[in-house]
């Protein structure tokens, strides 16, 4: 199962995505591919799965050529574990999985694609902001401090950082007491240092998050208007890998400096040139799988 490949479909809602999954679908003659509805919800204990065709956006996957259908809902914690891959529909032939929203994995996609609108007239998708570490530095302190206060709040600590090691063993108050130490031993010597003077970092602009570390983005545009506004996002999303400083800022560690596929394109028109060359991107991605 988990040699198909996983293409992840993500952006904000009412961008697109489904309408650029059914191009996908129509536009497929040689795989057999799964279409999935993937919502992360705290409330959900395990994970919770739905195939029902009654479901409108299912059938519009199901009409369009979906193999498979299903809508997924999970909690955080499932993506440690092998959930997702124990549902009926993954025990469903298929050679790709398309996944909109959320993303179950506890690993990377084959492929992710961002689906973006055009910003707001004005509006850049990079902002250059100051950042106040007082206020930073404050709010870390407050947060130690809230872990000490607590009874056990050492244990809360060493569970968040390493989960795995204290799922099944008790944990020694010898070692609690070396802990709280040691944290107190810290935050004593940050107080003492105090915060960092403020600082000027570039960030994205609200609503685009996840864009910089898609390796395919389409901007969805209805208008000559939107195009023009399309473009200058494109624009940015270029300085974005280009300029060092921007770069490091936005992205740093999390991903590449590689090249990635963009385009301007109106997602609801098929002819579209730029769709059809996104769509071609994606579909590569199952035939080199």
């Amino acid at each position: 199962m988990i040699e198909r490949a996983f293409v992840h479909i993500t952006g904000p809602s009412g961008v697109g995505k489904t309408t650029l999954i059914e191009r996908l679908l129509h536009s497929n003659f040689s795989k057999l591919l799964s279409a999935i509805r993937a919502e992360e919800d705290e409330k959900v204990e395990e994970f919770d799965e739905l195939a029902i065709l009654t479901d409108p956006e299912l059938q519009r996957y199901h009409e369009a050529g979906a193999a498979v259908v299903a809508r997924y809902r999970f909690s955080p914690d499932t993506r440690k574990s092998d959930a997702f891959f124990t549902t009926d529909f993954m025990f469903e032939y298929s050679e790709g999985v398309l996944i909109e929203g959320d993303l179950p994995l506890g690993f990377p996609p084959s492929l992710t694609v961002y689906v973006a609108k055009p910003p707001a007239e004005g509006t850049s998708l990079l902002r250059r902001l100051t950042i106040d570490r007082a206020a930073m530095y404050a709010s870390e302190l407050e947060y130690a401090q809230k872990f000490l206060r607590s009874p056990d709040g050492v244990e809360k600590i060493l569970k968040s950082m390493t989960p795995e090691l204290f799922d099944m063993t008790d944990i020694d108050v010898e070692i609690l007491g070396k802990v709280h130490e040691s944290v107190l031993a810290k935050l004593e010597k940050k107080r003492g240092k105090g915060p960092l003077p403020p600082v000027e970092r570039w960030m994205l602009t609200e609503g685009y998050s996840g864009i910089e570390s898609a390796r395919v983005v389409v901007v969805n545009v209805r208008s000559e208007t939107d195009r023009r506004r399309a473009e200058s996002l494109l624009a940015d999303l270029k300085l974005l890998r280009e300029e060092k400083d921007i770069f490091d800022d936005i992205i740093g560690w999390k991903c590449r400096r590689t090249p990635i596929t963009t385009a301007a394109a109106d997602i609801s028109n098929p002819k579209d040139k730029e769709l059809r060359r996104i769509i071609t991107r994606i579909k590569r991605t199952f035939v080199l799988n």
